[in-house]
């Protein structure tokens, strides 16, 4: 089963990656990397944007270094298949998906979600996760190889 981050920040890091790969945002002021950032979250997270943008100095700071570290040691992805299994005419996977209110584990069938669970630490998430496949596994569906 692939690794899910606890980080509280790792919903972030595919915006924050996004915003990097700019080749002129490195040069760019603490405040106005922060600022891009609250930007870059407006659509998706209007009130998470807003947090972003009434960071004080040393905060501002903290975050965008604790983005980089974050960054460095692990992909970027808003979404990581843990597992998948089939029968004859039915595809289920279950994904985790980081959210600032922590990993959403869901189940996907033939891509539409047929339950969901939240979580803030990867191990409760693993484990329940573990428990979801085995059912289905009991009930006659076969595992197969993950596509993430």
């Amino acid at each position: 089963m692939l690794d899910v981050s606890n980080n509280p920040h790792a919903w972030l890091l595919p915006y924050w990656s996004d915003l990097k790969r700019q080749s002129f945002f490195a040069r760019l002021a603490p405040e106005l990397q922060a600022g891009a950032l609250a930007a870059a979250l407006e659509a998706d997270y209007p009130a998470k944007a807003q947090e972003i943008r009434e960071w004080n100095m040393a905060t501002r700071r903290a975050m965008l270094a604790v983005l980089d570290m974050a960054l460095a040691a692990r992909p970027a992805t808003r979404e990581i298949e843990l597992w998948r299994v089939a029968t004859e005419q039915r595809d289920v996977r279950c994904v985790a998906v980081y959210l600032p209110a922590g990993v959403d584990l869901r189940l996907l069938e033939d891509g539409e979600m047929t339950r969901t669970e939240l979580f803030t630490d990867g191990l409760t998430l693993q484990s329940r996760s573990r428990e979801w496949r085995a059912a289905l596994v009991r009930t006659g569906w076969r595992e197969q190889t993950t596509k993430g």
